[in-house]
């Protein structure tokens, strides 16, 4: 698919974006929520038996579109982006 001067930038943007936000942020995430998925890190959070709460998380789901990804589906449905651009 052949992309417009204006989509070549948008892809450039948003992969430096992807570089110096998405990804360190999303590692910092994983951090603290690996922990969260312990039961250890709830045994503060006791019931009256002694007995450790379940950790409330269950799942992790993560995921960063691709750029490629991410101009397809504005081309898509474009309808969904330019929403408050008139």
């Amino acid at each position: 698919m052949k992309y417009t001067e204006e989509l070549k930038r948008f892809l450039v943007e948003y992969e430096r974006y992807e570089v110096t936000n998405l990804k360190p942020t999303l590692q910092e995430l994983q951090k603290v929520l690996v922990n969260w998925e312990k039961t250890e890190y709830w045994k503060s959070d006791t019931i009256g038996t002694g007995v450790a709460i379940p950790s409330p998380v269950r799942m992790i789901l993560t995921r960063i579109k691709d750029p490629e990804k991410v101009v397809d589906k504005i081309l898509r449905k474009p309808e969904l982006f330019l929403t408050g651009f008139h």
